[in-house]
C-alpha cells in the first residue's frame, strides 16, 4: 500500500519562505509584542506541518550554524585565554564575590 503525500513541493516552498519571513520579522524587532509572538507560533507550526524529516533538518542545519559561531568566537579569542585566570574575578556575577566574604 503506498501513501498518498499530504503536501506537494510548491506547498512546501511557500510553507517555508512563509515562516521564514515570519521569523525574520519578529527576530529583527520589525515586529514584536503580541503580534510578533503569533506570527512566530505560525512560523513554528508551518514548519511543524511541513514534516518531520523537513523539521529535523531545519533543526540540525541551526545546530550546525549556532556551533560555527561558537567556534568562530573561540578561534577568534584564543589568544586571551592566556590571561583569563588573571581576570576570573572580574568576569564573576557580583552576587558570587557577596558569598565569598561571609
Amino acid at each position: 500500500m503506498k501513501l498518498a503525500k499530504n503536501m506537494g513541493n510548491t506547498d512546501r516552498i511557500i510553507r517555508l519562505i512563509v515562516a521564514a519571513v515570519f521569523a525574520v520579522l519578529y527576530f529583527t524587532g520589525i515586529v514584536s509584542g503580541t503580534f510578533g509572538i503569533v506570527l512566530l507560533v505560525l512560523a513554528l507550526g508551518s514548519l511543524a506541518a511541513w514534516g518531520i524529516l523537513e523539521s529535523a533538518t531545519v533543526a540540525a542545519a541551526a545546530t550546525v550554524i549556532e556551533i560555527a559561531g561558537l567556534v568562530l568566537i573561540v578561534a577568534v579569542s584564543h589568544e586571551s585565554y592566556a590571561t583569563l585566570p588573571q581576570r576570573l574575578p572580574d568576569l564573576l556575577p557580583p552576587f558570587v564575590h557577596a558569598f565569598h566574604r561571609v
